[in-house]
């Protein structure tokens, strides 16, 4: 830096003007230094929280870190979420599971229920055994809505599992 100037000065109340002393800039060490007091703030500070709670299995930046939208921070500890949307996979698979098996149980029941029919117009069956058959024809029916409502409840669930373990992850805002 050939031909620069450092300038040295001081600022105070007095009606003195201050005096300057310049001088060729030369190489060598650093001999000053500049402390200063105070507190120094960021320019931006993010505070950043999480809906679920659990241990932290690692922290990816350090206090006063430069950090980008979407960058991961930390991760908790996703096992225990992992588990739980598992559960509620296994949950909606057997909810799914089980209108299927209503469905076959309602087909049988019709049928028995059009079997009957045609046997008491004939005078072979009792009209109470026809009652009979024409309830669990109808609560067949009924089991169909009633696991459909359940295949619902469960994909919930699994949603909220899949929401959760999502959330495992802290991500700058």
């Amino acid at each position: 830096m050939v031909g620069a100037y450092v300038i040295y000065g001081r600022t105070d109340e007095s009606a003195v003007p201050p005096r300057y002393r310049t001088t060729a800039v030369e190489r060598g060490s650093i001999t000053t230094t500049v402390t200063a007091t105070g507190t120094i703030n960021p320019v931006n500070s993010v505070q950043v929280g999480t809906y679920v709670s659990g241990p932290i299995q690692s922290i990816l930046v350090d206090y006063n870190s430069t950090i980008r939208r979407g960058e991961l921070m930390a991760q908790i500890d996703p096992r225990p979420f992992q588990m739980k949307l598992d559960a509620a996979t296994a949950e909606l698979a057997h909810a799914r599971a089980q209108v299927e098996r209503e469905r076959a149980n309602a087909h049988l029941r019709s049928t028995t229920l059009q079997r009957l029919k045609a046997l008491r117009g004939q005078g072979i069956v009792a009209q109470s055994e026809l009652d009979v058959a024409d309830s669990e024809a109808r609560q067949a029916q009924a089991q169909i809505a009633l696991a459909a409502a359940q295949v619902q409840s469960a994909a919930a669930k699994e949603r909220e599992a899949q929401v959760n373990l999502a959330y495992t992850k802290i991500v700058a805002p």
